[in-house]
């Protein structure tokens, strides 16, 4: 039988694994490029593509309402952020045992991103993942970042080729 220490590792092992392909989408978007192009910082285009691949999980009527609606976002939003910080939310409390494997294993991936200077994409890997981390566990930086995001689309979205829509 798995210790509770070792369901804790699978289950951070299993979110970064997750992180890690989100994060892959992402560099790779024309989405992250278009913020770049339109000079936005690595760290703020970051932020807007988060929002952004979090919004196409959605299917088109809600996803424009979404964008529409900030407490309709709002309320999704704070949903998500509880369901992606399970050691720091869930019914038995604060998880002070989960939270530190997550935070020590979270701070050795950043370590290895930072000193790996060989992939240039690593620099963004590591932004990308700090972002996750700021947006995803904290209610008001996701909702910030959702406020750059609709600033960025009301100036930018007629010059934006989206041929993305990952409904689930």
């Amino acid at each position: 039988m798995p210790t509770p220490e070792k369901k804790y590792i699978k289950a951070v092992d299993s979110t970064l694994e997750t992180w890690h392909d989100l994060i892959e989408f992402c560099i790779r978007s024309e989405f992250y490029n278009n913020c770049l192009e339109n000079r936005y910082s690595k760290k703020i285009a970051a932020k807007m593509t988060l929002v952004w691949a979090y919004l196409l999980t959605f299917s088109h009527y809600d996803r424009m309402k979404l964008e529409n609606d900030p407490e309709y976002f709002y309320q999704y939003a704070s949903s998500f952020v509880r369901e992606l910080a399970p050691f720091k939310y869930n019914k038995e409390g604060y998880d002070r045992e989960g939270r530190a494997i997550f935070l020590k294993k979270i701070k050795s991936v950043l370590k290895a991103l930072k000193r790996n200077k060989e992939d240039p994409l690593n620099e963004d890997r590591y932004i990308f993942l700090e972002q996750i981390i700021h947006l995803f566990s904290k209610e008001e930086e996701f909702c910030e970042a959702y406020d750059l995001y609709k600033s960025f689309i009301f100036r930018f979205r007629p010059k934006l080729k989206e041929t993305y829509d990952y409904q689930i």
